[in-house]
Protein backbone atom coordinates (compact mmCIF):
# COMPACT_ATOMS: atom_id res chain seq x y z
CA UNK A 1 0.00 0.00 0.00
CA UNK A 2 1.40 3.41 -1.67
CA UNK A 3 1.38 6.54 1.47
CA UNK A 4 -0.55 8.66 -1.04
CA UNK A 5 -3.65 5.85 -0.99
CA UNK A 6 -3.13 5.05 3.09
CA UNK A 7 -3.52 8.60 3.40
CA UNK A 8 -6.41 9.08 1.32
CA UNK A 9 -7.94 6.14 3.03
CA UNK A 10 -7.10 8.58 6.58
CA UNK A 11 -9.07 11.82 4.77
CA UNK A 12 -11.61 9.56 4.32
CA UNK A 13 -12.57 9.11 7.46
CA UNK A 14 -11.32 12.08 9.28
CA UNK A 15 -14.58 13.91 9.66
CA UNK A 16 -16.39 10.98 10.50
CA UNK A 17 -14.23 9.67 13.47
CA UNK A 18 -13.95 13.05 14.95
CA UNK A 19 -17.81 13.28 15.34
CA UNK A 20 -17.89 9.92 16.30
CA UNK A 21 -15.38 10.93 19.34
CA UNK A 22 -17.24 14.14 20.30
CA UNK A 23 -20.15 11.88 20.37
CA UNK A 24 -18.49 9.05 22.53
CA UNK A 25 -17.35 12.17 25.09
CA UNK A 26 -20.94 13.79 24.90
CA UNK A 27 -21.76 10.46 25.80
CA UNK A 28 -19.99 9.90 29.42
CA UNK A 29 -20.75 13.87 30.40
CA UNK A 30 -24.29 12.05 32.11
CA UNK A 31 -21.19 10.00 34.81
CA UNK A 32 -19.75 13.26 36.24
CA UNK A 33 -20.57 16.81 37.29
CA UNK A 34 -18.70 18.95 34.33
CA UNK A 35 -18.23 18.24 30.96
CA UNK A 36 -15.38 17.66 28.49
CA UNK A 37 -14.14 18.73 25.34
CA UNK A 38 -12.41 16.81 22.34
CA UNK A 39 -9.02 18.68 21.25
CA UNK A 40 -6.21 18.10 19.20
CA UNK A 41 -7.31 15.03 17.39
CA UNK A 42 -4.21 12.95 15.35
CA UNK A 43 -5.22 10.09 12.95
CA UNK A 44 -2.39 7.95 11.48
CA UNK A 45 -1.12 4.99 10.82
CA UNK A 46 1.63 2.75 13.02
CA UNK A 47 3.36 -0.90 12.64
CA UNK A 48 2.44 -3.08 15.18
CA UNK A 49 5.96 -3.07 16.40
CA UNK A 50 5.21 1.03 17.03
CA UNK A 51 1.73 0.25 19.21
CA UNK A 52 3.78 -2.15 21.21
CA UNK A 53 6.23 0.39 21.98
CA UNK A 54 3.18 2.07 23.93
CA UNK A 55 1.95 -0.43 25.75
CA UNK A 56 3.80 0.11 29.03
CA UNK A 57 3.66 -0.47 32.51
CA UNK A 58 2.45 2.90 33.41
CA UNK A 59 -1.07 2.99 30.96
CA UNK A 60 -4.15 1.07 31.21
CA UNK A 61 -5.28 -1.03 28.28
CA UNK A 62 -9.08 -1.05 27.26
CA UNK A 63 -9.71 -4.11 25.04
CA UNK A 64 -13.52 -3.40 23.80
CA UNK A 65 -15.32 -5.88 20.81
CA UNK A 66 -17.63 -4.90 18.30
CA UNK A 67 -20.23 -6.84 16.73
CA UNK A 68 -22.11 -6.53 13.34
CA UNK A 69 -20.60 -6.93 9.52
CA UNK A 70 -17.51 -5.36 11.22
CA UNK A 71 -16.46 -7.48 14.03
CA UNK A 72 -12.82 -6.63 15.64
CA UNK A 73 -11.79 -5.52 18.93
CA UNK A 74 -10.92 -1.80 19.31
CA UNK A 75 -7.71 -0.57 21.94
CA UNK A 76 -7.40 2.22 24.13
CA UNK A 77 -4.65 3.41 26.23
CA UNK A 78 -4.48 5.96 29.18
CA UNK A 79 -1.88 6.31 31.43
CA UNK A 80 -2.42 5.17 34.95
CA UNK A 81 -2.44 8.77 36.60
CA UNK A 82 -5.01 9.83 34.13
CA UNK A 83 -7.47 7.20 34.71
CA UNK A 84 -7.28 7.52 38.95
CA UNK A 85 -8.25 10.91 37.94
CA UNK A 86 -10.97 9.80 35.45
CA UNK A 87 -12.27 7.58 38.52
CA UNK A 88 -12.07 10.10 41.23
CA UNK A 89 -13.93 12.40 39.14
CA UNK A 90 -17.15 9.93 38.75
CA UNK A 91 -16.50 9.00 42.34
CA UNK A 92 -16.07 12.41 43.84
CA UNK A 93 -13.18 11.33 45.89
CA UNK A 94 -11.45 14.28 45.44
CA UNK A 95 -9.34 13.60 48.71
CA UNK A 96 -8.82 10.22 48.55
CA UNK A 97 -6.32 7.92 47.04
CA UNK A 98 -7.77 5.70 43.80
CA UNK A 99 -6.84 2.20 44.35
CA UNK A 100 -7.02 0.64 40.93
CA UNK A 101 -8.34 -2.97 41.93
CA UNK A 102 -11.06 -4.68 40.80
CA UNK A 103 -13.98 -2.24 41.65
CA UNK A 104 -11.92 0.31 40.75
CA UNK A 105 -11.31 -1.14 37.19
CA UNK A 106 -14.87 -1.62 36.86
CA UNK A 107 -15.90 1.94 37.19
CA UNK A 108 -13.51 3.24 34.63
CA UNK A 109 -15.07 0.46 32.23
CA UNK A 110 -18.29 2.41 32.66
CA UNK A 111 -16.94 5.16 31.46
CA UNK A 112 -14.91 3.56 28.27
CA UNK A 113 -17.82 1.17 27.81
CA UNK A 114 -20.24 4.08 27.12
CA UNK A 115 -17.72 6.53 25.49
CA UNK A 116 -17.68 3.88 22.45
CA UNK A 117 -21.62 3.40 22.82
CA UNK A 118 -21.81 7.33 21.55
CA UNK A 119 -18.95 6.31 19.33
CA UNK A 120 -19.93 3.16 17.72
CA UNK A 121 -23.56 4.77 17.76
CA UNK A 122 -22.38 7.87 15.63
CA UNK A 123 -20.34 5.60 13.29
CA UNK A 124 -23.60 3.06 12.79
CA UNK A 125 -25.45 6.00 11.28
CA UNK A 126 -22.49 7.02 9.40
CA UNK A 127 -22.75 3.80 7.37
CA UNK A 128 -26.14 3.35 7.61
CA UNK A 129 -25.78 -0.66 9.74
CA UNK A 130 -25.99 -0.84 12.92
CA UNK A 131 -22.76 -2.07 14.95
CA UNK A 132 -22.60 -2.96 18.92
CA UNK A 133 -19.36 -2.63 21.05
CA UNK A 134 -19.73 -5.36 24.15
CA UNK A 135 -18.60 -4.22 27.51
CA UNK A 136 -15.25 -3.14 27.78
CA UNK A 137 -12.35 -4.94 29.52
CA UNK A 138 -10.00 -2.86 31.20
CA UNK A 139 -6.48 -4.45 31.93
CA UNK A 140 -3.61 -3.18 33.85
CA UNK A 141 -0.21 -3.64 32.30
CA UNK A 142 2.00 -6.19 33.74
CA UNK A 143 5.06 -7.70 32.66
CA UNK A 144 3.11 -10.38 30.92
CA UNK A 145 1.31 -8.17 28.57
CA UNK A 146 3.88 -4.97 28.66
CA UNK A 147 5.08 -4.48 24.97
CA UNK A 148 2.68 -7.15 23.50
CA UNK A 149 0.39 -5.56 20.56
CA UNK A 150 -2.57 -7.89 19.75
CA UNK A 151 -2.42 -6.69 15.95
CA UNK A 152 -0.72 -8.79 13.57
CA UNK A 153 -0.67 -5.86 10.69
CA UNK A 154 -0.86 -2.17 10.55
CA UNK A 155 -3.43 0.03 12.98
CA UNK A 156 -5.36 2.60 12.65
CA UNK A 157 -4.56 5.04 15.55
CA UNK A 158 -6.60 8.03 16.84
CA UNK A 159 -5.48 10.48 19.38
CA UNK A 160 -6.93 13.36 21.06
CA UNK A 161 -7.28 14.93 24.76
CA UNK A 162 -10.14 15.11 26.95
CA UNK A 163 -10.15 18.35 28.20
CA UNK A 164 -11.60 19.49 31.39
CA UNK A 165 -11.25 23.06 32.33
CA UNK A 166 -6.97 23.14 32.43
CA UNK A 167 -6.97 19.52 32.59
CA UNK A 168 -5.64 17.55 29.65
CA UNK A 169 -6.00 13.72 29.24
CA UNK A 170 -3.94 12.22 26.48
CA UNK A 171 -6.38 8.98 24.65
CA UNK A 172 -5.39 6.67 22.44
CA UNK A 173 -7.49 4.13 19.82
CA UNK A 174 -6.22 1.67 17.95
CA UNK A 175 -8.10 -0.18 15.11
CA UNK A 176 -7.42 -2.77 12.42
CA UNK A 177 -6.56 -0.11 9.69
CA UNK A 178 -7.93 -2.36 6.79
CA UNK A 179 -10.63 -3.77 9.06
CA UNK A 180 -12.21 0.18 9.54
CA UNK A 181 -11.16 2.10 6.15
CA UNK A 182 -12.81 -0.78 4.33
CA UNK A 183 -16.01 0.28 6.05
CA UNK A 184 -15.62 3.65 4.67
CA UNK A 185 -14.68 2.64 0.95
CA UNK A 186 -17.87 0.50 1.06
CA UNK A 187 -19.74 2.98 2.08
CA UNK A 188 -18.71 5.56 -0.83
CA UNK A 189 -19.04 3.04 -3.60
CA UNK A 190 -22.85 2.67 -2.14
CA UNK A 191 -22.95 6.66 -2.30
CA UNK A 192 -21.37 6.83 -5.93
CA UNK A 193 -24.25 4.45 -7.28
CA UNK A 194 -27.04 6.81 -5.11
CA UNK A 195 -25.48 10.10 -6.88
CA UNK A 196 -25.55 8.47 -10.41
CA UNK A 197 -29.38 7.30 -9.92
CA UNK A 198 -29.69 10.86 -8.13
CA UNK A 199 -28.58 12.58 -11.29
CA UNK A 200 -30.82 10.79 -13.41
CA UNK A 201 -33.64 11.85 -11.77
CA UNK A 202 -32.82 15.37 -12.11
CA UNK A 203 -33.81 15.22 -16.04
CA UNK A 204 -37.23 13.69 -15.45
CA UNK A 205 -39.67 16.60 -16.11
CA UNK A 206 -41.82 17.78 -13.00
CA UNK A 207 -45.27 18.76 -14.00
CA UNK A 208 -46.87 22.15 -11.86
CA UNK A 209 -49.97 21.18 -9.36
CA UNK A 210 -52.51 23.82 -8.85
CA UNK A 211 -54.66 23.39 -5.26
CA UNK A 212 -57.29 25.30 -5.23
CA UNK A 213 -56.72 28.40 -2.04
CA UNK A 214 -59.01 28.34 1.02
CA UNK A 215 -59.24 31.44 3.41
CA UNK A 216 -59.40 30.93 7.14
CA UNK A 217 -62.35 32.50 8.87
CA UNK A 218 -62.71 32.39 12.54
CA UNK A 219 -66.40 31.86 12.29
CA UNK A 220 -66.34 28.24 12.79
CA UNK A 221 -62.68 28.00 14.40
CA UNK A 222 -63.14 26.35 18.32
CA UNK A 223 -66.83 27.70 17.60
CA UNK A 224 -67.68 25.27 20.83
CA UNK A 225 -64.44 24.74 22.80
CA UNK A 226 -65.87 22.28 25.52
CA UNK A 227 -67.47 20.26 22.97
CA UNK A 228 -63.52 19.74 21.52
CA UNK A 229 -62.89 19.10 25.48
CA UNK A 230 -65.18 16.52 25.46
CA UNK A 231 -62.77 14.36 23.22
CA UNK A 232 -60.41 14.16 25.10
CA UNK A 233 -61.77 13.55 28.58
CA UNK A 234 -61.61 9.88 28.02
CA UNK A 235 -57.53 9.48 27.57
CA UNK A 236 -55.83 8.15 30.59
CA UNK A 237 -52.96 9.74 32.10
CA UNK A 238 -50.54 8.14 34.42
CA UNK A 239 -50.57 9.41 38.00
CA UNK A 240 -47.48 9.06 40.18
CA UNK A 241 -46.09 10.33 44.03
CA UNK A 242 -42.79 11.46 44.63
CA UNK A 243 -41.91 11.48 48.48
CA UNK A 244 -38.96 12.55 48.20
CA UNK A 245 -35.36 12.22 46.10
CA UNK A 246 -31.80 12.51 46.86
CA UNK A 247 -28.62 11.73 45.48
CA UNK A 248 -25.58 9.08 45.90
CA UNK A 249 -22.27 8.33 45.03
CA UNK A 250 -21.55 4.97 43.77
CA UNK A 251 -19.42 3.40 46.52
CA UNK A 252 -23.04 3.82 48.50
CA UNK A 253 -24.86 2.39 46.27
CA UNK A 254 -22.66 -0.55 45.86
CA UNK A 255 -23.10 -0.99 49.88
CA UNK A 256 -26.51 -1.09 49.53
CA UNK A 257 -28.22 -4.35 51.16
CA UNK A 258 -32.02 -5.54 53.34
CA UNK A 259 -32.39 -2.98 55.69
CA UNK A 260 -30.40 -0.23 55.04
CA UNK A 261 -31.72 2.71 55.23
CA UNK A 262 -31.94 5.65 52.48
CA UNK A 263 -33.12 8.95 53.39
CA UNK A 264 -34.28 11.77 51.28
CA UNK A 265 -34.36 15.05 51.01
CA UNK A 266 -37.56 16.35 52.49
CA UNK A 267 -38.69 16.95 56.27
CA UNK A 268 -41.00 14.88 57.89
CA UNK A 269 -44.65 16.46 57.74
CA UNK A 270 -43.58 18.30 54.03
CA UNK A 271 -46.13 17.56 51.56
CA UNK A 272 -45.47 15.29 48.50
CA UNK A 273 -45.28 15.56 44.70
CA UNK A 274 -47.84 14.75 42.55
CA UNK A 275 -46.63 14.25 38.91
CA UNK A 276 -49.14 13.39 35.97
CA UNK A 277 -46.82 12.54 32.59
CA UNK A 278 -43.73 13.56 34.09
CA UNK A 279 -45.41 17.08 35.10
CA UNK A 280 -45.90 18.08 38.65
CA UNK A 281 -49.12 19.50 38.95
CA UNK A 282 -50.10 19.31 42.46
CA UNK A 283 -48.75 18.50 46.03
CA UNK A 284 -50.59 17.04 49.54
CA UNK A 285 -50.39 15.14 52.67
CA UNK A 286 -50.08 11.42 53.29
CA UNK A 287 -53.40 9.87 54.30
CA UNK A 288 -54.69 6.28 55.20
CA UNK A 289 -57.96 5.43 53.69
CA UNK A 290 -59.44 1.78 53.79
CA UNK A 291 -55.68 0.55 54.82
CA UNK A 292 -54.63 2.11 51.54
CA UNK A 293 -52.57 5.18 51.01
CA UNK A 294 -54.06 8.13 49.68
CA UNK A 295 -53.12 11.62 48.99
CA UNK A 296 -55.32 14.75 50.06
CA UNK A 297 -54.13 17.71 47.58
CA UNK A 298 -53.44 21.03 49.57
CA UNK A 299 -51.80 22.84 46.63
CA UNK A 300 -52.44 23.14 43.15
CA UNK A 301 -49.67 24.21 41.31
CA UNK A 302 -49.91 27.29 38.92
CA UNK A 303 -50.83 26.90 35.32
CA UNK A 304 -48.92 29.62 34.07
CA UNK A 305 -45.52 27.64 35.08
CA UNK A 306 -46.54 24.76 32.83
CA UNK A 307 -47.73 26.14 29.77
CA UNK A 308 -44.81 27.88 27.79
CA UNK A 309 -45.20 31.70 27.70
CA UNK A 310 -46.44 32.45 23.90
Amino acid sequence: MSMNSEQEKINNIKDSVQHALIEGIHNIHSLFDSSFECTDVQIDSKFPAELALQIQMDSIMIQTAFSSDYTETSLMLVDVDNTKYLIKQLMNHDDEEIVLDEFGLSAFSEITTLFYQGFTQHISQFLGKTIKNDRSKVIQIDHKTQGISPYNAKVLAIRFNLKQADQYIPMQLYFDFASFTGLVENLNDKKSNFETKSNKQEELQVKEVRVPKYTNTNENVNANPSKNLDLIMNVPLNVSIEIGKTKRKIKDIMSFASGYVLELEKQLGAPVDIVVNGQLIARGDVVVIDENFAIRITEIVSTSSLLPND
